[in-house]
């Protein structure tokens, strides 16, 4: 996977208009020395957070950035960054799955908070329907003990829907995902 997971598009505040913009795309995550050199091109000293900001997002990792709004803080994503290439691509996966869920993911400091609560989603990468989940719960999981000749008539699709509403889980790119009620710690 990319090592740089995120991309923010960084603007100068006060000199940023849409005809002449004083932007730029940063890869997150990144260093002081690099952050300098951006700043410098912004014409901006950095250490002052009115005069720059985020405006724009950008990840390889699909289906979270969406979460993020413009103003987030920049050491908070780069800090978020670093923490998600720590993470190993299934980590990475039930991240991404996780803040579409959509219950921790509202601001930047939330999505920090998700990478340390990963242990409170479960995420089934190969199902992506309710059809899928009717399956996997029958002939993986073993929930049901259904005779052979009984399968070909079961409808894995109703059972797959509704358990879905009983999990309140969310079908997503990287597969289905749903909060297994463990304690989300802050």
């Amino acid at each position: 996977m990319d090592e740089h997971l995120l991309e923010v598009y960084l603007i100068n505040t006060a000199r940023h208009t849409e005809e002449t913009p004083v932007a730029e795309w940063v890869s997150l995550p990144t260093d002081a020395e690099t952050m300098k050199a951006v700043f410098e091109r912004l014409g901006v000293d950095g250490s002052d957070t009115e005069q720059y900001q985020v405006s724009a997002f950008h990840s390889s990792l699909d289906g979270w950035s969406e979460a993020l709004q413009p103003g987030e803080s920049l050491d908070d994503l780069n800090y978020l960054a670093v923490l998600l290439t720590q993470r190993s691509d299934e980590e990475r996966d039930k991240f991404a799955a996780a803040a579409q869920y959509g219950d921790h993911a509202a601001s930047a400091a939330d999505l920090i908070n998700l990478t340390h609560n990963l242990d409170c989603y479960w995420l089934y990468p190969t199902v992506q329907s309710e059809e899928d989940y009717g399956y996997y719960l029958i002939d993986e999981l073993d929930e049901l003990e259904l005779p052979e000749e009984a399968k070909k008539y079961f409808m894995y699709e109703e059972y797959g829907r509704d358990a879905a509403i009983n999990d309140g889980g969310r079908f997503t790119e990287q597969g289905y995902v749903y909060n297994n009620k463990n304690t989300f710690s802050e």
